[in-house]
């Protein structure tokens, strides 16, 4: 794994930088058919096991890159890099100072615009598994945009590079020229080879030569394959795309001892499901957005695994949240009774009857919505609101009532002894807790049971729901059309701007015992800021798990 790891940094270390070098402005060009129709897609090796292509002539880029969401390519590497260093800790994982040295060789060489506009109109990055000694390959094959000579961006930074005392030597390749490099404080090299066109980087030198060589037939044997046909459909011919990723999981962890291990030994879920393939496509029109889809099949234990899991609600509870809800998680009923059921199977003889007991009020939900927003002023808790749908409202809020004056009993907490008052008209009984403010809040409208930390949520959904314009709902055009479809199993909606407001409210009071010293760095929350709301929905049907996430920009100031 560490091998894997650490050369896949490596490599897309050096694509980054050097298809910065020569950069100049470049022109959309009119985008192929689908994103599969690239034709580097055509040099892959035959055993390759995955690939991530994309695209920097399309107008879906030139909207990415105009976008709040754009970033800097060597920024994103740097911090792959330190996260892998820092997850590897070994002598081999690629140090942040070597990468830094090299982005100013980048710089200081006048290589690279300001904004290190990438110099190429496609690439791909894919994982191959070609000789024993090596079992998992690394390699990038990219095509530069017009009027671009990708060997002399080559050239050039080899030169640079080499100024800076980095291990770089000439090396010659079947098909052209090339180096192979080794980056200070590590042990891996890895090989690049340009022609006029094209650059190809590999940690393997015969990988790397290969890819200027002649055609192969992995695309179009996997396109056919009855494997990629699943996971794919409904991805590859998606208007606007960006990017698309595939994965045959199943032999990538075949071919990988380092995968195998990660499988925990007493895990009984890895032993009911088999993973054998992942698709992934990345669009942008106004707003982006990506969907993957997961194809599993049952394992060695998984004779009563599911081949689909149908959603028992419409989930209207979602729409109905406060506008400034900062996050919010909603579980289908169908999805929760499944986890109960699993739960209760997996625990031991002696503990599933009382276990069970427990967990019988999830028998009366059809669907649980999770919604928090920013804590009100002088405290550090935030609103926490759940939502129950119920056809058995009342029966589910009297429960309910029972079960908090049990868990507050059994943690030696004051007796929940609820008293009465209405909320924005609904009659709501309420336990007040003496410490920091927070108290439950248990009220019941139509079909849904509402319990809130603190009255203020609870009145904002109530009248939120009422009106219906204040509601998050009426501020997401992306939920309102999500929830147009077949209803999803779980749902997560987040608002990072106002996270951001919320971390750095909480920052501000706890630097009031920390002498000022701000608990989380600026920039990082400027950083939050810029992802914009985030909606993301889980499906599952006919062994594929589905997830979609849907991004919205801040809203204009």
């Amino acid at each position: 794994m560490r091998f894997v790891f650490k050369n896949l940094t490596l490599s897309l270390a050096l694509l980054a930088l050097t298809l910065v070098a020569g950069c100049k402005r470049q022109d959309t060009a009119s985008p192929a058919k689908t994103i599969l129709d690239n034709p580097l897609l055509q040099q892959l090796p035959d055993d390759t096991l995955g690939f991530y292509t994309w695209r920097a002539d399309t107008p879906a880029y030139q909207k990415l890159s105009k976008s709040q969401w754009h970033h800097d390519s060597i920024e994103l590497i740097e911090k792959f890099s330190g996260i892998a260093s820092e997850k590897l800790k070994d002598k081999d994982s690629l140090p942040d100072h070597s990468l830094k040295a090299i982005n100013e060789a980048i710089k200081s060489s006048g290589l690279a615009d300001e904004k290190g506009t990438p110099a190429i109109s496609s690439g791909v990055v894919f994982v191959s598994s070609k000789r024993s000694e090596v079992p998992v390959t690394v390699g990038i094959l990219a095509k530069g945009s017009p009027g671009i000579n990708l060997n002399d961006s080559l050239n050039a930074l080899a030169a640079a590079l080499k100024k800076q005392a980095h291990d770089i030597s000439p090396t010659k390749f079947a098909e052209a020229q090339g180096y192979t490099l080794k980056l200070k404080d590590t042990s891996s090299e890895i090989s690049l080879v340009a022609d006029a066109s094209r650059l190809a980087v590999s940690t393997d030198p015969k990988i790397a030569e290969g890819l200027l060589g002649p055609q192969t037939s992995y695309i179009k044997n996997v396109k056919s394959s009855a494997r990629f046909t699943k996971a794919s459909s409904g991805l590859i011919d998606k208007p606007n795309q960006l990017a698309f990723l595939y994965a045959d999981i199943s032999e990538l962890i075949k071919s990988s001892p380092a995968l195998q291990a990660l499988r925990p030994d007493n895990e009984p879920a890895f032993d009911k499901i088999n993973p054998l393939a992942l698709a992934v496509a990345h669009t942008m029109d106004t707003n982006q957005h990506y969907e993957a889809q997961l194809v599993i099949e049952p394992g060695p234990s998984g004779q009563d695994l599911p081949a689909s899991l149908e959603a028992t609600s419409a989930h209207s509870t979602l729409n109905k949240l406060p506008s400034d809800t900062v996050l919010s998680l909603m579980l289908d009923g169908k999805l929760i009774k499944d986890l109960k059921e699993t739960g209760l199977q997996d625990a031991g003889p002696n503990q599933t009857e009382e276990l069970r007991r427990q967990l019988a009020l999830l028998d009366l939900i059809d669907g649980l919505t999770l919604g928090i927003r920013g804590a009100p002023a002088g405290t550090l808790f935030p609103e926490v609101l759940l939502l129950s749908e119920s056809k058995e409202s009342e029966k589910l809020e009297g429960s309910l009532k029972e079960s908090l004056a049990e868990l507050l009993a059994t943690a030696g907490m004051p007796a929940a002894e609820w008293q009465q008052k209405a909320v924005s008209g609904v009659e709501t009984s309420y336990w007040f807790s003496p410490i920091g403010g927070v108290g439950l809040y248990v009220s019941r409208k139509d079909e849904v049971v509402a319990l809130s930390s603190w009255d203020s949520i609870l009145s904002s959904y109530i009248q939120a729901g009422s009106e219906g314009s204040a509601t998050l709902g009426s501020s997401s055009p992306e939920l309102k059309e999500e929830l147009k479809k077949d209803s999803p199993l779980a749902l997560l909606y987040l608002n990072f701007d106002k996270l951001a407001t919320m971390i750095e409210t909480a920052s501000g009071t706890l630097a009031m015992f920390t002498g000022g010293t701000p608990a989380v760095d600026l920039s990082q929350i400027n950083e939050l800021r810029k992802m914009g709301r985030m909606l993301m929905a889980v499906r599952y049907h006919d062994y594929m798990l589905k997830i979609s996430a849907h991004y919205e920009a801040n809203d204009a100031k």
